[in-house]
């Protein structure tokens, strides 16, 4: 049955990841494990009142912190050693708003980027608009699936650069002012017209 499916779809073979670019993904992958560990530490921080639980809590972010640094390390080596990859990284680099991590996060979970068509990326990081619509009703478009690492990283990026980057900035506010749904920033009931009209 697969042997089936794959010849009706037809889909193009992806290559394996090189040597030089699943090293790049693994160490992304970490560096997003001991943040989100990081997180989790300062969280808990804030909470804690005993003095025991407090210093356990600022050892361990100090460890966890100290890992990060030398992870960060590990993945600049990494980026310089793969072939074309500190090009494309200068490349992302020059955005004002894409640092460092964003853009080693981009290189190693969306190694597409550049080489595919921007409909087909678009896809892939789960930002693409999902038509919901049935018969002759027109739903309202959402974004879902994809890759929700990049999702995230490109969600912190763009909230960086909206802040930092006069011309993403300028075309976060044209979207506000377009009037995209948002019924409590508004005091709006749910209106079904507006959502489908300003969901195209």
């Amino acid at each position: 049955m697969l042997a089936r499916y794959g010849a009706l779809a037809q889909s193009a073979a992806r290559p394996p990841l090189g040597v030089a670019q699943a090293r790049l993904q693994a160490l992304v992958l970490r560096r997003r494990q001991l943040a989100q560990a990081v997180n989790g530490e300062v969280n808990r921080l804030r909470r804690a009142i005993e003095p025991e639980i407090r210093a356990s809590l600022q050892a361990h972010l100090a460890w966890l912190k100290a890992e990060l640094e030398a992870l960060d390390g590990h993945i600049a080596a990494a980026l310089a050693a793969a072939p074309g990859e500190a090009e494309r990284g200068a490349l992302l680099a020059s955005v004002p708003g894409v640092g460092p991590v964003a853009t080693s996060a981009l290189l190693a979970l969306l190694p597409e980027l550049g080489r595919r068509p921007g409909k087909t990326i678009a896809a892939l990081a789960g930002l693409a608009p999902i038509a919901q619509d049935s018969g002759k009703r027109r739903g309202e478009r959402s974004i879902d699936g994809g890759r929700a690492g990049v999702r995230c990283v490109l969600y912190m990026a763009t909230l960086v650069a909206s802040r930092h980057n006069p011309v993403i900035g300028a075309f976060y506010q044209r979207l506000l002012t377009a009037g995209k749904p948002a019924m409590l920033r508004d005091r709006a009931p749910w209106n079904p017209n507006r959502a489908a009209a300003t969901s195209v």
